[in-house]
Parts: structure tokens; sequence; C-alpha cells
């Protein structure tokens, strides 16, 4: 009989728990998470070690005992899933492609990996960066095309990474802020726009050395202090910079949102922002398309400034991620609101949603992720869940949908 290697995936979310926010690499939306949550990993869950299975029920043992592999940490793209296994090794599904994982090189240092859209970013334990995926951002003025990885520049002492489509923001163990790609809206921080189309190389965003966390979006880009200051800078066009005006309409260097020195963590999406503070609350601002910002029928506009998503004060992470958004409570409930077209938001509708609804009513979610138009879950017994459009594309590019969260079971590979 054949062998399997059976793949049992658990995913990485982003900073306490979850996905896109301060201390988390970017969603396909270019989400981030949290502060002040140390971040050479993106606060990614660290999956069971890797067993070993018996023989088969007839009591046979095979040639080869089948070995479950498992998964620390996880990136949903646009196009691909990346996954790093317990033994610090790096695999890669492509969606579409009727195939199953395939490792990025032999190295098994690996500690973290983040997409940047159609591209990842991933972190070694020696603090190098490295790229793969197409547009892979490279921080030296080019971007490149690349289906083996490619390391960022020459330096070891990165602690973090937020990549987005077209820029990266990155921390250092110094707790100074650098960025690089694109900078068409001052999304760099370095106090200039290029209008020239060509993304700049790797620069230091201003001579402080107390950040913690940062968020890259479409076009901006937000960061959190050790004071629990949050800051802010890029394209402003709908106010999601959170300074109450759209004008101007870019900024090319950090200033402070509000006077607030509460904020725990970030997530910023397509033009609008979720964040977290320490109080547990939860606070949205910019383009309320779909109403993804959760602010109900009371609020049709885009505020430009932070508004309460509802008055609960239970909220322990978030994620912004295209135009819908993902939450989880302190006691392990998950919540969705914003886009719904293709079911991605896992409450049984295909219906856009302006205010949180919980997903189900199960309460042991650990963690979530999202990316294209499909979410994944981490339950706190390891078990994965998927839902959306083409959702489990992790597991070897099956093209299912579903509007409610489904357990992945294994699969076999021959």
């Amino acid at each position: 009989m054949r062998t399997a290697k059976i793949l049992t995936l658990v995913l990485a979310l982003v900073t306490t728990l979850v996905l896109a926010a301060c201390g988390a690499g970017g969603t396909s939306s270019g989400g981030n998470t949290t502060a002040p949550s140390t971040n050479s990993t993106p606060a990614q869950t660290q999956a069971p070690a890797s067993t070993q299975e018996g023989g088969d029920s007839d009591g046979e043992t095979p040639p080869d005992s089948r070995q479950i592999d498992t998964y620390a940490a996880i990136a949903v793209g646009e196009h691909f899933t990346a996954a790093i296994k317990t033994d610090g090794s790096l695999w890669t599904w492509k969606i579409y492609e009727n195939n199953p994982a395939a490792q990025l090189g032999t190295d098994t240092d690996w500690v973290g990996v983040y997409e940047g859209f159609d591209y990842l970013v991933a972190h070694k334990s020696d603090g190098s960066l490295w790229a793969w995926g197409r547009q892979c951002q490279l921080g030296d003025g080019t971007t490149k095309d690349s289906d083996t990885l490619i390391r960022i520049g020459s330096d070891n002492d990165w602690k973090s990474v937020f990549p987005a489509r077209y820029h990266v923001l990155a921390i250092k163990n110094d707790g100074s802020l650098w960025g690089w790609g694109m900078n068409s809206d001052g999304q760099i921080g370095v106090g200039t726009v290029t209008d020239t189309g060509e993304p700049v190389s790797v620069a230091r965003i201003g001579a402080d050395s107390d950040w913690v966390c940062a968020a890259a979006g479409h076009g901006s880009s937000y960061a959190i202090k050790t004071d629990g200051t949050l800051w802010a800078w890029g394209l402003n066009g709908r106010g999601q910079l959170g300074f109450g005006t759209t004008e101007p309409w870019r900024f090319s260097s950090p200033a402070q949102v509000g006077t607030d020195n509460d904020w725990a963590s970030v997530s910023a999406a397509e033009q609008w922002v979720l964040a977290l503070k320490t109080d547990g609350t939860l606070w949205a601002w910019g383009s309320n398309g779909y109403g993804c910002l959760g602010l109900g029928d009371d609020v049709t506009y885009d505020p430009k400034v932070p508004m309460q998503v509802g008055s609960d004060a239970d909220w322990s992470s978030a994620l912004a991620s295209g135009h819908s958004a993902y939450a989880l409570k302190k006691d392990g409930s998950l919540w969705s609101w914003g886009y719904n077209y293709h079911g991605n938001l896992g409450d049984g509708t295909k219906e856009d949603r302006n205010t949180p609804a919980q997903v189900g009513t199960d309460t042991d979610w650990a963690g979530v992720t999202a990316g294209g138009s499909r979410a994944n879950g981490l339950k706190s017994d390891g078990s994965i869940w998927a839902w959306g459009s083409n959702f489990d594309v992790m597991t070897f590019a099956q093209e299912n949908n579903s509007d409610v969260p489904v357990k992945l079971e294994t699969q076999e590979v021959y």
C-alpha cells in the first residue's frame, strides 16, 4: 500500500492571537498586528511537535511510517499560501495549481513568514530577511519575480517586518524603524515623495529608536511607540491616517494620531484601519466601504478620526483585510463584518455586515488570518478551519467554497 505524508496546517496568527497588526506582517491587504509584543516572529502559533503515526489497522507497518508534519506559522497571500513547519523549514502552495506543497530551499532556521499580497517576506533566526514571489520588494531600489528566495540586503539585525503590496516596514533590534519600496504617497516616511514609479532602497525613518510595531496599508503606514502613542504617514485621501482631515492628502513623515497613549495594536487595509487600545476597546477609521469599519447604520460616511466600534471592551485582537474585518474576544469567540460576497465572513451568509457578528457559537478560537477572499482560523485544540472562496487552497489547491468555517482534514500526498 502506498505510504502518505499527512500535512496538518497549524495557522500562524498575528500578534496576540491573530493576524495583521503590529507584530505581524502584512495580510493580502497589507494588514499587520500587536504592540508592544516582541516580534521576531509574528505572534505565530506554535504547533505540537511532529510525531510518528504507527502501522495500519491490520497490524502491518508500511516500509515508511507515515509522518505527521505540523506547522508553526502561516501566511495567506493573494495567490499563494506559505507556512513554516515546526522543524523550521519553509513551504509554499500556489493557488490554482494542482500540486502539493513545495519546500523553498533546504534551510531549517526560518522563524517568521509574512505576506505582501503576491510575495512573501521570510525571517531567519539569524535576523536576515528574504523575499519570494511576484514583484518582491528587495530593498535595493528594484522589484523582481522569483521562484527562489532572494535575500533583502545584508543586515542581520531585523526584529520584525511588515510588508504590504508595494512597500515594506521593518524594525531592527535597536528599535529603529526602516522602510523601502514604492514611495509615491510618502509611505516610506523619510520626508520626501518619490513620483518616479520606482521603488526606493532601504531607508531609516527618522532618528527615534522606540518603535515596537508597525502596519503597512495601501499607500499608508502606521507604527506604535513604547509609550503607546500611534503614528501615521502616507496616503490620506479618505482620512485613513486618522488626523481628522484629508488635507493634505499625503504625509511624507510620521505624525502622531491624536494624543492618546494607550494604543496596543493596529491593522491597516485598503484605506481603512482597525486598532485596539490597552483597555480592550476596538477603534476604526478611514474608508467605510461595505461597512468594514463596523460602526453600523449611523455611520455611513468615512470618519477621519478613530471611532469606537460598539461599546465592548473585551477584544483581544483585530484584523483588517481587503474590505473585511475579523476580531477575537477574550472569551475565545470570533467575530467578523464588512464585505462578504464570497462568504468570507464565515457567518453562513453572503451578505455584507456593518457591525460585528459572531461567527457561529464556538468560544475556542485562538487566531485568524485572511487573504484574498478567504479566511483561516485556528482553534485552541490545534485544529484549522477555513471558509470563503477557494478556502482550502492551503491543502493542495483544492477549489472549494463555504460560507461557514469548515475543519481542514489531513490531506494525503502520494
